[in-house]
């Protein structure tokens, strides 16, 4: 998975990331449709979110662009965000984990100047109806944002995130009893 480096990136568009999948599916060099700005955004997106590798279409992004071809699907954007999660960016990782956690509401004028452009970018990621708007992890509320109620009424969607939790966290086990994963530590 490749380091998201917030000083170069702009706004995931799905619509960019669309192009991109589709013409690496279909072994076309890179979409005619995007600029080269936008194609290599595209590509530290969709690399960040394990979609494609050096080699092209990863597994995942395969079965993405396969169901979904318009990524317009709420399960989708539960996929990008939750690949997105494991970056290995310590500032993804804080906004997500904790940040968001610890501040239910964020007003645009209380942020430091020095993290306004990155907080701005990340919350667009996810308020942005080209982006990964459809999860509700974060919603706009008038000057500033707020957690949102995220839409996982896709049990295939909760089953996807757990499946891959568990394998993030407890790769050597395959099953465990009840009573042990209520007892486990969580990482």
């Amino acid at each position: 998975m490749s380091e998201l480096d917030f000083s170069t990136l702009s706004l995931l568009r799905k619509e960019d990331l669309r192009l991109l999948l589709c013409s690496l599916r279909e072994d076309t060099n890179q979409p005619n449709n995007l600029s080269a700005r936008n194609v290599r955004n595209a590509k530290k997106w969709a690399r960040a979110a394990n979609l494609v590798d050096t080699k092209g279409l990863t597994e995942l992004g395969k079965v993405v662009i396969c169901n979904d071809p318009n990524l317009e699907a709420v399960v989708t954007d539960w996929v990008i965000h939750f690949q997105l999660s494991l970056s290995n960016h310590p500032l993804y990782n804080y906004f997500v984990y904790d940040y968001v956690k610890n501040h239910y509401q964020i007003k645009e004028n209380n942020l430091a100047v020095s993290t306004t452009k990155a907080i701005r970018l990340l919350t667009s990621i996810y308020t942005e109806s080209e982006a990964l708007a459809k999860c509700k992890f974060i919603i706009k509320d008038g000057k500033g944002f707020s957690l949102g109620t995220p839409d996982l009424t896709n049990s295939c969607t909760i089953a996807y995130l757990l499946a891959e939790i568990w394998m993030r966290d407890y790769p050597d086990n395959r099953s465990l009893l009840v009573d042990d994963i209520l007892s486990l530590t969580i990482k």
